[in-house]
């Protein structure tokens, strides 16, 4: 009943009595109701939350917000009722339903010509809104033509599909979302039309909202760059060259594993940066969070690469270099994130540079490497002089037992060395020392001496007077023993930091420093002594 044949009944129409009248009036306030909310532009043009600047600077090669209309783009009808429309909100919109029922449609919006820089990539970005499609993939693309004729108003020429780096998907809201650089590299120097195609079927009719199509030359991230992988993987890109895993977010970090359910399964995958801009740097260290557990080798199987002409698509396109890290990564005993150390990136300062990790697994072992808070900076690492983890064997370390028949060794499944004095079910009397190889510390000042132990199993009475350590000036002629800051509790394995140590300056600028830990136990009692990541720094 519509609000004219209301109002006429009302007026000309006596026989009607209060009660009638009264549900006319109902019906009406309804109608007025439906005409204030559903006349206007409904929630599929509502204003969304503003996003991103439709400027960053006026280096564009094409950029359009939308704001005013459809600017040098047009739009071409293909099939269907539905077709793209500006919105008072100031974005283009595109709804494939009639009537609240899904309809086929095929729409484009289509771009001016567009030159694109010979000596440069270009990247393609826009912000969207999407909801309700079934299938995004199909229903919202991405072409580019070089031969189309736009005095022809219909689609013509041959046009190619360009996929993002991180696909498009349904937004939890209204609120546009960046699509990410889409790169251009393929169409370096040429004259391209650039279209947003619109697809939607009786079952896949989405609602997808547009502005701030822009079109720019890719430029190296500045220092510092930092991605802490709260969220998203932010401008990394994961390639999978080997097995259906991938890196992916998980909580706070970014993961990657290949132990699904109960199988090891093999793969290869990197995990990418964007260009890193050093050529206004003459230093620059990385360093990142992670967690390394499971791996056959985690000195193999999680590395870290660099590459200097690396763009994008399969690592094999380009030059890659294994970067050496101040510790060597090994299988953690827990899934607390340790920090990777500063990774020297000096040699590459004046170069735009990559930096990739990657990871390996196989269907024998596959381990799971967690990764956050990525950082490259400007500065100097903290000089590493030396450095041993103790992951395989003791190195270029020596043993010297003075007493008893127990002696320093590796536990290579848990990369520590350990020294006991309990053996056959006892404890014996030992002193054994674990030597440090002589060290150069010529021209070295402000040296410090660090690493990571615990303490367990013996009495807590004589936790600091059996477990210490001594400097030497003379290649081990002679000691002198220095505080160590920091002691574990004694109570458990828990590893705790020793603390930076100081080396006195009398043995610093000598070519014969040497340092050892020094073990005591008796026939009373006797507590294990385990270290790992030993380093002398200056």
């Amino acid at each position: 009943m519509s609000l004219i044949s209301i109002t006429c009944q009302n007026k000309f129409n006596a026989k009607y009595n209060k009660t009638m009248k009264t549900k006319h009036i109902y019906i009406l306030v309804a109608l007025l109701i439906t005409i204030l909310f559903f006349g206007c532009d409904n929630e599929i043009d509502a204003p969304p939350t503003p996003t991103y600047k439709a400027t960053e600077t006026n280096d564009y090669t094409l950029a359009e917000t939308f704001e005013n209309g459809f600017g040098n783009f047009v739009t071409i009808n293909v099939q269907g009722e539905a077709g793209w429309a500006y919105s008072k909100y100031k974005y283009i919109m595109m709804d494939g339903k009639t009537n609240a029922e899904g309809k086929a449609n095929e729409d484009w919006v289509i771009s001016a010509p567009v030159t694109l820089p010979s000596t440069s990539t270009s990247v393609i970005s826009f912000d969207y809104a999407a909801r309700n499609f079934s299938n995004i993939v199909s229903g919202f693309t991405i072409w580019l033509s070089e031969d189309y004729n736009p005095s022809v108003k219909t689609i013509n020429g041959i046009w190619k599909q360009i996929n993002p780096t991180e696909p498009l998907k349904n937004t939890v809201d209204w609120n546009m979302i960046n699509s990410g650089d889409i790169s251009l590299k393929a169409y370096k120097g040429k004259k391209v039309f650039v279209a947003l195609k619109y697809v939607s079927t009786e079952s896949n009719s989405g609602i997808l909202q547009v502005k701030n199509l822009i079109i720019k030359d890719r430029k190296p991230v500045t220092l510092p760059f930092s991605e802490l992988f709260l969220t998203s993987k932010g401008k990394f890109v994961t390639i999978n060259v080997l097995g259906d895993q991938e890196w992916g977010m998980d909580r706070t970090y970014i993961k990657m594993s290949g132990f699904v359910g109960s199988s090891n399964l093999a793969n290869e995958d990197w995990l990418i940066s964007p260009q890193i801009d050093l050529t206004k740097v003459t230093t620059a260290k990385l360093s990142f969070d992670h967690v390394v557990r499971y791996f056959t080798n985690p000195k193999i199987d999680a590395t870290v690469w660099v590459s200097r002409n690396y763009e994008e698509g399969s690592p094999s396109s380009a030059t890659w270099s294994l970067i050496k890290t101040p510790l060597p990564f090994s299988n953690a005993s827990s899934w607390d994130f340790k920090n990777s150390g500063e990774i020297n990136l000096t040699e590459y300062a004046g170069d735009t540079i990559t930096v990739a990790l990657k990871y390996l697994s196989t269907s024998a072992k596959a381990g799971t490497w967690e990764v956050r808070n990525f950082l490259v900076q400007e500065g100097v690492p903290s000089d590493f002089i030396f450095v041993e983890a103790f992951d395989e064997t003791l190195g270029k370390f020596t043993t010297d037992s003075k007493v008893g028949a127990q002696t320093w060794r590796v536990d290579a499944s848990n990369k520590y060395a350990l020294m006991s004095g309990f053996a056959n079910s006892k404890s014996n009397a030992n002193e054994d020392w674990l030597i440090s190889p002589s060290i150069d510390l010529t021209g070295k000042t402000d040296v410090k001496i660090t690493f990571d132990h615990t303490i367990n199993k013996g009495a807590l009475a004589n936790l600091q007077t059996n477990h210490t350590l001594w400097l030497s000036a003379n290649d081990g002629a002679s000691w002198e023993q220095v505080s160590i800051p920091t002691y574990p509790n004694g109570a458990n394995w828990t590893f705790v930091n020793a603390g930076n140590i100081v080396v006195p300056a009398k043995f610093t600028g000598i070519k014969t420093f040497k340092f050892a830990f020094k073990y005591l136990c008796s026939d009373i009692e006797s507590a294990s002594w385990e270290i790992k990541n030993v380093i002398v720094k200056q």
